[in-house]
């Protein structure tokens, strides 16, 4: 293998390495905070072996005259756009077993990769003739389809203890405090009580309401009537006289 490919095939093993890195924090989180007592114990197990499996990449990294990294790359997770992550903030709470259906996907989504992975470096070592590497490599890869593997079959398992209790979460949405009268509002409300003081005829509920001005115009009607009647019968008393 000539030095050029030998600097590639080392950086593609520093790749996986930094996976692994990455991948021995998330499992550590994840015995943690699972609710599933036998995902734990898999997720223990796996653990175990993803130190493994460091070890065989920094010791093959190491023979071809390679620095192993200590650096975390950035695990193949899926991610929501943001504008679903947060309207799912806004009116979800979601609870402890929907978290961890979530995260057993994710799980699935990264034994995926690193099967992947793996693969290709196999290949690639073929191609190189590093017969070396292909043992520890084959290793590494075993173990992660066996993770893989757990992860499918153990899925409809999973979804069934876990999806009762989503079902029954109810959906809770942030309430927002009751809104202020919008400005059109306001200035409808101006604008009928300038009416109301000037005097006009206003519809208020679908009734016609008379204002201050039509009642006075009525009682001025009303007075003048009155009068015009008394006027009439001192008329008809003079006559008579």
């Amino acid at each position: 293998m000539t030095h050029h490919l030998n600097d590639k095939f080392v950086l593609y093993l520093n790749t996986a390495l930094a996976i692994e890195n990455a991948a021995i924090e998330r499992l550590q989180s994840r015995i943690k905070l699972t609710i599933l007592e036998d995902t734990k114990q898999q997720l223990k197990h796996h653990l175990e072996e993803t130190r493994e499996q460091q070890d065989r990449l920094r010791q093959q990294i190491t023979k071809l005259g390679g620095i192993p990294t200590q650096e975390k790359a950035k695990l193949p997770i899926s991610s929501p756009p943001e504008s679903i992550v947060k309207i799912m903030e806004n009116t979800t709470m979601t609870s402890t077993e929907e978290r961890e259906l979530n995260e057993s996907i994710q799980d699935t989504i990264i034994e995926n990769a690193e099967v992947t992975g793996y693969n290709m470096l196999i290949q690639m070592a073929l191609k190189m003739n590093v017969a070396d590497a292909i043992p520890s490599l084959r290793q590494n890869l075993n173990e992660e389809e066996e993770m893989f593997g757990w992860l499918r079959a153990n899925a409809p398992a999973m979804f069934a203890k876990l999806w009762p209790q989503i079902e029954r979460e109810p959906l809770s949405q942030n309430s927002d405090p009751p809104s202020s009268p919008t400005t059109t509002q306001d200035a409808q409300q101006k604008e009928d009580d300038e009416k109301f003081k000037g005097g006009s005829r206003a519809r208020h509920g679908g009734h016609l309401t008379v204002t201050t001005e039509a009642v006075s115009d009525s009682g001025n009607t009303a007075i003048n009537t009155l009068a015009e009647q008394k006027r009439d019968q001192r008329r008809r008393k003079a006559n008579t006289k």
